[in-house]
């Protein structure tokens, strides 16, 4: 309930320390955290140190090497209800979250072209809108139209249409 770490079992050491063994405990867990997802676990661990379950979503980076976690806290507790300690139980949901954003990306971008379809697009737009309405602000939309691009399909074949569009998408 502290916020200090008491113990580890061997996955863990490897995982957050890059150790196999550690002799010694007592380090800050918010410390092994990294610090783009240390508010959540400081939320997390204070809401387990009250006696009820937290769940957040963690990462931790090594070098080049980036995994994701899905932690669970779960308090235990004494005869009076007294939380003396916290288990977190972490979950490596890396290739979970690999193969999320890789659907991700397939589901809003074009895959000749590399440009965004029409539903990121929309989502894009929204969001712009919505930014500038905000800040009283304002934003741009510069719509570009192909004329007799059917005709080049039809007279040059679909290759040659798919390769101009692959050009005008790079420019």
């Amino acid at each position: 309930p502290d916020g200090f770490v008491s113990h580890m079992n061997k996955s863990g050491c490897i995982a957050l320390l890059g150790k196999e063994k550690v002799k010694t405990f007592g380090m800050e867990w918010l410390g092994l955290l990294p610090p783009e997802v240390r508010e959540q676990g400081k939320k997390a661990i204070k809401q387990a140190a009250k006696g009820k379950n937290a769940r957040f979503a963690g990462k931790s980076v090594f070098g080049n090497l980036t995994m994701y976690w899905d932690n669970i806290l779960t308090p235990v507790v004494n005869e009076e209800g007294q939380t003396t300690s916290i288990l977190c139980v972490s979950r490596d949901v890396t290739k979970q979250r690999i193969a999320e954003e890789k659907l991700r990306i397939t589901s809003e971008f074009d895959e000749m072209t590399g440009l965004m379809n029409r539903r990121a697009f929309k989502k894009k737009l929204k969001v712009s809108i919505a930014k500038a309405k905000e800040i009283r602000g304002q934003t741009g939309l510069l719509l570009i139209d192909l004329d007799h691009f059917k005709h080049i399909n039809d007279t040059l074949g679909h290759s040659a249409g798919d390769h101009l569009l692959k050009v005008l998408s790079k420019r």
